[in-house]
């Protein structure tokens, strides 16, 4: 295959990155855009495609996806059974959030080279991001049949049968994934929450342990294992598990992995909850315990137990940027959205390029209707991250709300050509 850039996977996540480049000036990129249609005009046609796909992998090294898929369209205007250029425009849209594209040329690809398993399994990835979990899992299938040591795609299935309750299924591809690659910290975690949904819980303790000791960085490796101690009985091993994980995981705002484990209602959980407040009550002048304890309460919901073990965090370390955006929060919580403000502000002084905190903050701004404020975040975060879609339909919305229809129009076509799918969700959307 021609590709000249190489992705890099995360299967936790699911998602694919580049090393990323300077950023290169606007008028730069246009000057580039007409240097390579102007040497492409002036060579033969055998090369001018060779011109375009080095213009394109240079936009897309620098994250200009719009513009490098001009680039692949024209290629294929030229050859149009160029499978890698088709595999690599998925990859740009894909990029972009233009989901449903990317599977349409992925499809187009495994069309054209279908003894290649790479378009079956990102095309797979994709299905399972949409939660198409049966058609994920027959994509995966395929990639199986192509590359039987394919560990990845084992993993991903797994996900994919696990999403569908078919535990069993699951166990058994996650098995396999760590047959096939035993290095690979998310199979261990996988198949041990299985375990214990099954009721072997040392079995679940003993691929806890493996998750943890191969990557130390995951912090729902610690929520898990701290859940099969406390369901063992170890409580101060739980505890400290739980302690750890809510350290690593203090920006997040996905709750829910925390969600579920809590609606389990699992009465050793809440004991092992239990302890650890109780012993957090000894030592209130480490600011490192004390915040944990503060996550704890506020993971827990008890937010008015949660505010002053905050407050106490920033008496003794208050340049903890994370700690005013976990004030400013419960305050919301507890509707003083004035204080709530100063606290975000604090935080974003401390960390200027914080998405979770620009993001609480624009909300609370557009809930009190500062939609000049609420504007100004919005558009910090376009700044940050210029192709993803979401931003566009959060400025959109501003722009609607405040009265500026015509602006709002125009965000929401730059939202459509990101790859946004979901103009709908602006309220009587005026822009159809």
């Amino acid at each position: 295959m021609r590709r000249q850039f190489v992705p890099v996977y995360d299967f936790i996540s699911t998602g694919i990155t580049f090393v990323k480049n300077d950023n290169v000036i606007m008028t730069m990129k246009k000057i580039q855009f007409l240097l390579c249609i102007l040497w492409s005009s002036l060579t033969g046609q055998g090369q001018i495609s060779a011109e375009y796909n080095e213009c394109a992998i240079e936009l897309m090294n620098e994250h200009d996806y719009p513009a490098a898929i001009q680039y692949y369209d024209r290629i294929l205007s030229l050859h149009p059974n160029d499978t890698a250029t088709w595999f690599d425009r998925a990859m740009a849209k894909e990029f972009m959030g233009n989901l449903a594209g990317a599977i349409a040329d992925y499809s187009a690809f495994a069309r054209m080279d279908a003894g290649s398993p790479d378009g079956y399994f990102l095309r797979g990835l994709l299905f399972g991001k949409l939660h198409n979990y049966k058609a994920a899992i027959a994509d995966f299938d395929k990639t199986v049949a192509l590359e039987e040591k394919n560990a990845d795609a084992y993993y991903n299935r797994g996900l994919a049968r696990f999403a569908l309750n078919d535990n069993k299924a699951a166990l058994a591809d996650f098995s396999e994934a760590i047959h096939r690659r035993p290095t690979h910290a998310g199979s261990y975690c996988k198949r041990a929450w299985i375990k214990c949904l099954m009721g072997d819980l040392k079995g679940a303790l003993a691929d806890g342990e493996a998750a943890v000791s191969l990557d130390t960085t995951q912090a729902e490796a610690y929520y898990n294992r701290g859940y099969y101690k406390a369901a063992l009985k170890d409580f101060k091993g739980a505890i400290e598990d739980y302690m750890q994980a809510l350290a690593m995981d203090a920006w997040e705002e996905n709750r829910n992995l925390q969600t579920a484990l809590f609606e389990r209602q699992q009465p050793q959980y809440w004991e092992a909850m239990k302890h650890c407040l109780e012993g957090s009550k000894t030592n209130n002048s480490d600011a490192k315990v004390v915040f944990q304890t503060a996550l704890l309460k506020d993971y827990l919901h008890d937010y008015s137990a949660a505010l002053p073990d905050y407050r106490r965090t920033l008496e003794l370390k208050p340049d903890n940027a994370v700690a005013w955006y976990k004030l400013a929060g419960v305050l919301e919580k507890l509707n003083n959205n004035k204080e709530a403000l100063n606290a975000y502000n604090r935080s974003l002084v401390l960390d200027s390029t914080s998405v979770p905190a620009l993001q609480a903050r624009y909300q609370l701004h557009f809930r009190l209707k500062n939609y000049n404020n609420a504007l100004q975040d919005v558009n910090r975060l376009i700044l940050q991250n210029p192709w993803w879609p979401d931003y566009y339909l959060q400025r959109a919305a501003v722009l609607l709300a405040a009265g500026n229809k015509s602006e709002a129009c125009i965000t929401m076509s730059r939202y459509r050509e990101l790859g946004g799918v979901h103009p709908e969700e602006l309220k009587d959307n005026p822009c159809k």
